[in-house]
C-alpha cells in the first residue's frame, strides 16, 4: 500500500485523468469485487448474475432519475430503514443487564 505522500507525488506528476463515461453496471462489471468471506460468490462482480439489477445501475448512470424510479428507490430505502429501527428497537428489548457485584 502506497502512502499518502507517495500517492500524491504520483497524481502530482501524472496528472488525474477522468473516468470514461460507462454506465454503472459496466463500471461494476469492470472493477467491482466481491469480498471473499463475505459474498457466496466471491470474486469479480458479474452482472449478468443478477440481471434484474441492470436497469436499476443504469439509472444512476443517467442525468436524472426517472419518477417512477426514484418512487421505487424512495420506498425501498424507507422500508429498510424502517426494518432497520425495528430490529434495533426490539434487541435493546430483549437485552439483559448482570450487574457484577
Amino acid at each position: 500500500m502506497k502512502t499518502a505522500k507517495e500517492l500524491w507525488q504520483y497524481v502530482s506528476k501524472m496528472g488525474l485523468k477522468p473516468l470514461p463515461k460507462t454506465s454503472v453496471s459496466q463500471w461494476a462489471d469492470d472493477y467491482r469485487m466481491l469480498s471473499q468471506g463475505l459474498s457466496a460468490e466471491p470474486g469479480r462482480w458479474k452482472t449478468s448474475r443478477a440481471p434484474y439489477q441492470k436497469d436499476i445501475m443504469d439509472e444512476f448512470s443517467s442525468n436524472a432519475l426517472s419518477e417512477d424510479n426514484h418512487k421505487i428507490l424512495e420506498e425501498y430505502f424507507e422500508k429498510r430503514k424502517r426494518w432497520k429501527n425495528l430490529f434495533i428497537e426490539e434487541s435493546l428489548d430483549n437485552l439483559s443487564f448482570n450487574y457484577a457485584e
